[in-house]
C-alpha cells in the first residue's frame, strides 16, 4: 500500500477504530425489518458497493473484512473495484485486500446454501506466487 493514510476498512468496527482505522459497516437491506422479505444478496451487495465507491472516489484504499454471508456479499460488491484494476485505467484508490473470516468465497452462480452441501475430500491449498493469492478449497471444516 502506497498511501501514508491508513486504508479504510469495511467490517468489525470498535476494535479497528481503537487501532486508528476509519471503519464502515453498512446496514444491509436483508437485515432491515421493513425490507428483509424483498431484499436479496444483490441488494446487500449494492449497498456495500456504494459505500466502497464513495471511498475510492476519494482515492482511498479499502480493505474489506468479510464474515460469513458477508463473504458472498462483499465478493459481489467488489467486482471491478480492485486498486490494480483501477490503476490500469489511471485511477487511484480501490480495494487492496479482501479478507474472508469464516466467510463464503463462492464460485460464479453458486449460492450460500449450496456451498454448505457435502463435497469430496479437499484438494491441497494452492498459491499463485505471481499474484500473492491463496486459494482455499472446500469443505472449510476440514481445513479449519
Amino acid at each position: 500500500m502506497s498511501s501514508k493514510v491508513k486504508p479504510a476498512i469495511v467490517g468489525f468496527v470498535q476494535h479497528l477504530q481503537h487501532a486508528g482505522f476509519e471503519v464502515f459497516c453498512p446496514r444491509l437491506p436483508t437485515c432491515d425489518e421493513a425490507k428483509r422479505l424483498t431484499a436479496d444478496m444483490f441488494a446487500d451487495a449494492q449497498v456495500v458497493r456504494d459505500q466502497v465507491i464513495s471511498l475510492i472516489d476519494k482515492s482511498r484504499e479499502v480493505i474489506m473484512l468479510l464474515h460469513s454471508y458477508g463473504g458472498a456479499v462483499g465478493t459481489e460488491a467488489a467486482k471491478g473495484l480492485s486498486a490494480s484494476e483501477r490503476a490500469t485505467r489511471g485511477l487511484k484508490g480501490g480495494i487492496v485486500h479482501l479478507i474472508y473470516m469464516c466467510g463464503f468465497m463462492l464460485q460464479v452462480g453458486e449460492c450460500v446454501g449450496g456451498a454448505s452441501l457435502p463435497r469430496p475430500d479437499p484438494d491441497p491449498v494452492e498459491s499463485d506466487a505471481a499474484t500473492s493469492t491463496t486459494f482455499l478449497c472446500e469443505p472449510p471444516i476440514e481445513l479449519f
